[in-house]
């Protein structure tokens, strides 16, 4: 890759592949692509991201062809040196260190706090030179989790890695592949035996947790052509619930710079409403009860609603309503479906709020408010 005189942005549209990238400024940032992070516009080479597990049904026959790991419910992220920072890179981000998710504090904040509870890790250790690879696990990030805890993946001398044309990305990697058990922080334990039995327990981890069973999250198999990703029913249950948010965007203006960012600003509200609306809410208050308040917030939310609908077909009582648009626009669907606005069917209201198809509705509205 050249340096290029361009803009960020206008540079991106010159690319034949669609790359993500993170802007500093218009003229300076990052981007990554594949595997590779490169700042902008010199194209140093920043980090180098391990390939991303991909999921796929595996024979019991072949289990002996890879290495075994067990997983946890948590974060593979990156960390890299630019301009004097240490930053966090993601599968699909170049910068989210100043990002958040449920907690108040940043991925940055969450990684050191992490960090700090392994006494013989030491940041000043790390090379500058050299990005590292880790799977961290966080209360405020990871809700099923309880403690802090990481795992170190892989570290890469960048100093090592030359790039020419024609050089494949696996050939870049292995220049720069140094050893697992640096940094003094503990490797992805490998499992030797019972392999047939872990993969076996993935179908029923959802079941043997709710039996107050350890979690099972998954597995990693890798050799050298594959890194595959068995994800157990917790897993896959807690994606679902949790991490699988909506990729709504808008358009943000910083400045000079105008870019896309996530509509969904609040993921705590979004997730536990989103839970509380579903048909299977009990699931999630079971996995999550720390989040019991907040369906309390909702339901009160909903009760309420439905008490200000009864409200506005009282003309003397439209003065105590205090949602007024909301009111409205549900007063004129319930009616629409031939449901009568009278306390008698004030239980008929309340599931009719209560559906999932009201989410982005209730939280436009409640994300204002709040």
């Amino acid at each position: 890759m050249a340096s290029n005189q361009l803009s960020l942005t206008d540079y991106i549209k010159t690319l034949p592949n669609k790359v993500r990238y993170s802007a500093l400024d218009d003229a300076h940032g990052s981007i990554l692509d594949g595997q590779m992070i490169y700042e902008y516009p010199s194209m140093r080479l920043l980090a180098i991201m391990p390939k991303k597990p991909t999921p796929r049904i595996i024979k019991m026959s072949e289990l002996d062809n890879f290495v075994m790991q067990e997983i946890t419910d948590g974060t593979v992220v990156t960390l890299y040196k630019q301009d004097g920072l240490w930053k966090v890179a993601s599968y699909n981000n170049t910068d989210i260190s100043q990002h958040k998710r449920f907690s108040t504090i940043t991925f940055l904040e969450a990684i050191r706090e992490t960090l700090s509870s392994y006494p013989k890790f030491n940041w000043d250790k790390l090379n500058e030179t050299s990005c590292y690879t880790l799977c961290f696990s966080h209360p405020g990030f990871h809700p099923l989790q309880q403690r802090l805890s990481c795992y170190f993946l892989a570290s890469y001398n960048l100093d090592k890695v030359v790039w020419y044309q024609g050089l494949q990305v696996d050939d870049i990697i292995n220049q720069g592949l140094t050893n697992t058990s640096f940094c003094g922080l503990p490797a992805q334990p490998i499992i030797t035996d019972r392999k047939k039995q872990c993969i076996a327990s993935c179908k029923t981890a959802l079941d043997d947790y709710l039996r107050h069973k350890r979690p099972v999250y998954g597995y990693l198999l890798k050799n050298k052509t594959e890194t595959i990703l068995i994800e157990s029913k917790l897993m896959k249950t807690i994606r679902q619930l949790v991490y699988n948010i909506p990729k709504h965007k808008v358009l943000v203006t910083h400045g000079n710079t105008t870019k896309h960012q996530l509509a969904i600003n609040d993921i705590e509200l979004y997730v536990t409403l989103q839970a509380y609306l579903s048909t299977n809410n009990g699931l999630f208050i079971t996995l999550f009860p720390q989040y019991k308040k907040r369906y309390e917030e909702h339901a009160s939310f909903i009760h309420k609603l439905a008490d200000d609908i009864l409200l506005s077909n009282n003309p003397s009582q439209q003065a105590l309503i205090e949602q007024h648009s909301l009111v409205s626009m549900f007063s004129d669907q319930i009616k629409a479906c031939g449901i009568k606005l009278i306390p008698s069917n004030r239980s008929i209201i309340i599931d009719y709020l209560q559906n999932i198809v009201n989410l982005m509705v209730f939280y436009n509205h409640l994300a204002k408010v709040e």
